[in-house]
Protein backbone atom coordinates (compact mmCIF):
# COMPACT_ATOMS: atom_id res chain seq x y z
CA UNK A 1 0.00 0.00 0.00
CA UNK A 2 0.83 3.02 -0.61
CA UNK A 3 2.27 6.19 1.75
CA UNK A 4 0.37 8.49 -0.45
CA UNK A 5 -3.28 6.75 0.64
CA UNK A 6 -2.96 8.41 4.05
CA UNK A 7 -3.60 11.59 2.41
CA UNK A 8 -6.44 10.22 0.43
CA UNK A 9 -9.65 11.58 1.59
CA UNK A 10 -11.33 8.10 1.50
CA UNK A 11 -8.92 7.17 4.16
CA UNK A 12 -9.54 10.03 6.11
CA UNK A 13 -13.38 9.21 6.23
CA UNK A 14 -12.37 5.69 6.94
CA UNK A 15 -10.42 7.18 10.02
CA UNK A 16 -13.18 8.96 11.44
CA UNK A 17 -15.41 5.85 10.94
CA UNK A 18 -13.19 3.88 12.73
CA UNK A 19 -12.27 5.63 15.54
CA UNK A 20 -8.63 4.32 15.37
CA UNK A 21 -5.16 6.68 15.07
CA UNK A 22 -4.50 6.85 11.64
CA UNK A 23 -1.21 5.01 11.80
CA UNK A 24 -3.30 1.69 13.44
CA UNK A 25 -5.99 1.91 10.50
CA UNK A 26 -2.81 1.95 8.03
CA UNK A 27 -1.31 -1.05 9.90
CA UNK A 28 -4.66 -3.12 9.79
CA UNK A 29 -5.10 -2.44 6.15
CA UNK A 30 -1.59 -3.05 5.17
CA UNK A 31 -1.79 -6.75 6.99
CA UNK A 32 -5.10 -6.96 5.24
CA UNK A 33 -4.29 -6.05 1.78
CA UNK A 34 -0.74 -8.34 2.04
CA UNK A 35 -2.68 -11.08 3.15
CA UNK A 36 -5.58 -10.66 0.29
CA UNK A 37 -2.71 -10.05 -2.63
CA UNK A 38 -4.51 -7.06 -3.68
CA UNK A 39 -4.04 -3.39 -3.73
CA UNK A 40 -7.51 -2.33 -3.46
CA UNK A 41 -8.38 -0.89 0.12
CA UNK A 42 -10.45 -3.38 2.14
CA UNK A 43 -13.78 -1.54 4.04
CA UNK A 44 -14.31 -1.43 7.74
CA UNK A 45 -16.26 -4.38 7.60
CA UNK A 46 -13.81 -6.47 5.54
CA UNK A 47 -10.95 -5.57 8.35
CA UNK A 48 -13.08 -6.74 10.96
CA UNK A 49 -13.99 -3.25 13.18
CA UNK A 50 -16.50 -3.56 14.95
CA UNK A 51 -18.94 -1.39 16.11
CA UNK A 52 -17.37 -2.36 19.68
CA UNK A 53 -13.88 -1.20 18.64
CA UNK A 54 -15.04 1.72 17.57
CA UNK A 55 -16.78 2.60 20.86
CA UNK A 56 -13.69 1.35 23.08
CA UNK A 57 -11.85 3.92 21.09
CA UNK A 58 -14.39 7.18 22.37
CA UNK A 59 -12.72 8.76 25.17
CA UNK A 60 -15.09 8.32 28.26
CA UNK A 61 -15.94 11.54 28.66
CA UNK A 62 -18.09 12.00 25.49
CA UNK A 63 -20.15 8.58 26.71
CA UNK A 64 -21.12 9.78 30.34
Amino acid sequence: MSSCIVHNKSFKDLVEKSGLKPLQLEAKMQVWMKNNNTDVAPTLEQLGISWAEKLNSIPKEYLY
